[in-house]
């Protein structure tokens, strides 16, 4: 083969293509005639308190999580999200059968969304169900750039007195790179100090080292 990583770049990128058309509303993404559901975004530095302790976070209009977005199947969701911050950023529609240009991970389907700029996403909504949204940058997520998605089917199927929506995550003080270093390490360090695991050290104090693997 005379030029084998040109030949490697096309199959790639035609395998993109092939792949990108997958699950990604070809049938029905025309926007004309659909009730338009819009929402503005802000994700900006912030300080936040939990736990009684003050910390440096990534918010979503000031909260993490970031708000709830609703919609009901057949909408036409347009959500603009504005970046004040001085890194670029993404969000990701985790979950949605979408156009793949809105998909949201930067560098691959999405433009990033540069610092100080304002990104439209436009999804004609073809599901129901609940979802979550989340920054595909980095690891923002981990300093609060996510939040949940509810759409309603456009015929009501069960009756309910209210609908609650509860975000399960969690939050460490640590910076996101550090966390992500003592795991690919293995040293089960977080395992430690929540007494999950038990440090070698206090094995061998208690003679037990035999009945470890």
């Amino acid at each position: 083969m005379k030029y084998p990583l040109l030949n490697l770049l096309i199959v790639l990128f035609f395998a993109q293509i092939s792949f990108a058309q997958v699950g990604t509303n070809v049938q029905d993404r025309k926007e004309d005639g659909r009730p338009v559901k819009e929402y503005s975004l802000i994700i900006e530095k912030n300080k936040i308190t939990l736990g009684g302790i003050t910390a440096d976070a990534m918010t979503i209009n000031g909260s993490v999580p970031g708000p709830v977005l609703k919609f009901t199947e057949s909408d036409l969701a347009i959500i603009n999200v504005t970046n004040k911050m001085n890194v670029e950023t993404s969000v990701h529609w985790h979950g949605l059968i979408l156009p793949n240009f809105y998909d949201g991970v930067p560098y691959l389907t999405t433009p990033p969304i540069a610092a100080g700029s304002t990104f439209q996403y436009r999804i004609p909504i073809n599901q129901s169900g609940t979802y979550w949204y989340h920054s595909h940058t980095m690891l923002q997520e981990q300093r609060g750039v996510y939040g949940s998605i509810v759409i309603e089917p456009k015929e009501k199927t069960l009756d309910y007195d209210k609908e609650v929506v509860i975000v399960l995550s969690d939050w460490t003080n640590d910076k996101a790179m550090k966390v992500l270093r003592n795991l690919k390490r293995k040293n089960e360090w977080y395992q430690v100090k929540k007494e999950t695991a038990v440090p070698l050290s206090r094995v061998i104090a208690r003679g037990a080292f035999g009945t470890t693997n």
